[in-house]
This record gives structure tokens, C-alpha cells and sequence, in this order.
């Protein structure tokens, strides 16, 4: 069966897909016992999903809903995630490493053995309307990445609490964020690349 420039083939030993240009075979999946005695045709759908028709019946089998992605890494602990405007994703750990996933495996984001910080987890990544992440720890404070460039930013530069749960952007460009009992606002001057704290308690 042809489908979207793809060659599909079904025997008894499952269904596989034929790459013309390098002449190989990929499986893609088993065909359960009880349906393989009329197998007629198979028919591929714009999802991906296979459809086996028998003489009696027509036989769906489903892509795949979960995909599993690991990390070169042991343990990594993942605790928050973002995807980006340019559809990539991040994901946040223990002792603040960011990880970004790459075809099946999860590498560091920023450069081996590099982190946001030394303890806390992270609590939450976001891209601001500048580009720039931001990331939440749970008791660390935060950090920015603009550009090439990683701030952080703690009590001692402002903010109500070094734990930040979240981020939220108003059309002004500043940016909200809190913890346990405050929530504090960044603003960030249009001219450059400074930013000033306040906080609000509750």
C-alpha cells in the first residue's frame, strides 16, 4: 500500500514500511493472531494509523500514544516543561538542569554538567515575548537566559520569595511571578536589557 510517498508492506510477521531510497525495511508493528488468517490489504490514514482489512472485518491498530525519551543521565527528575515558539521542548529538573529532547534522547540544554542552580528543583520554564527564558526554582529564586547571557535573581535583587511556581506576561512586558506568601513583579526597560523588582505580600 502506497501513502504520502511510503511503500507499506503486511505479511504474517507484522507490518513494515519500505524506504526506496536507502532499500531497507522499517517494522512498525505485529498483527494479532486472531486476525491474521484473512488478511485482504492494509491502508495507512494522514494520523498514521494502520488499517487491516479482512474478509469479515476491518481492523484498526493505532499509533502509538505514548513515546518514551531518556536521558544519557541516570536519574534526571523531571519537574516542569515548556515548549518553545519554535515548537522544540524543554524540560526542568532537580537540581536545576534543563533538558531539551533531540530526535530519542534527552540532552542537557545548557552544555554538559551546566545547571540554573545548585539545590532547588525547577519549577517553571517560560519564553517571554523577547525570547528569553525564564526559569523558577523552589526555593533558589529565578533565573533569565537573554540571549547567551544567565541572570539570576533572588531576595536579595527584589524579589518577594526565591520560590517561583510561575510566570505570567502582561501586554506591557512585565512579568509576574511568586511563591509561598508573595508575588513579585519584573519589569524590564524597553531600552536595554535591565530589570527592576517589586513584590506584593499577602
Amino acid at each position: 500500500y502506497k501513502s504520502a510517498n511510503r511503500l507499506y508492506y503486511m505479511c504474517l510477521d507484522g507490518i513494515f514500511e519500505f524506504d526506496a531510497e536507502h532499500s531497507s525495511f522499517t517494522f512498525l508493528c505485529k498483527i494479532p493472531e486472531e486476525v491474521t488468517s484473512w488478511l485482504s490489504c492494509v491502508m495507512v490514514d494522514r494520523e498514521q494509523n494502520i488499517w487491516i482489512a479482512m474478509h469479515d472485518a476491518l481492523f484498526l491498530q493505532r499509533n502509538k500514544i505514548f513515546y518514551e525519551y531518556k536521558s544519557k543521565d541516570a536519574r534526571i527528575e523531571l519537574f516542569c516543561g515548556l515548549v518553545k515558539k519554535d515548537g522544540s521542548l524543554l524540560t526542568g529538573t532537580n537540581r536545576g538542569k534543563v533538558y531539551a529532547k533531540k530526535q530519542n534522547l534527552l540532552t542537557n540544554y545548557l552544555g554538559k554538567n551546566k545547571s540554573i542552580c545548585s539545590r532547588s528543583t525547577l519549577a517553571a520554564i517560560y519564553e517571554d515575548s523577547r525570547g528569553w527564558l525564564w526559569y523558577g526554582t523552589a526555593y533558589e529564586g529565578l533565573a533569565v537566559q537573554q540571549h547567551d547571557n544567565l541572570k539570576r535573581i533572588d531576595k536579595t535583587n527584589g524579589l518577594g520569595s526565591n520560590q517561583n511556581y510561575f510566570f505570567l506576561e502582561t501586554k506591557n512586558g512585565d512579568l509576574w511571578t511568586g511563591g509561598d506568601g508573595y508575588i513579585s513583579r519584573i519589569q524590564k526597560k524597553p531600552e536595554n536589557d535591565s530589570l527592576s523588582c517589586s513584590y506584593y505580600s499577602s
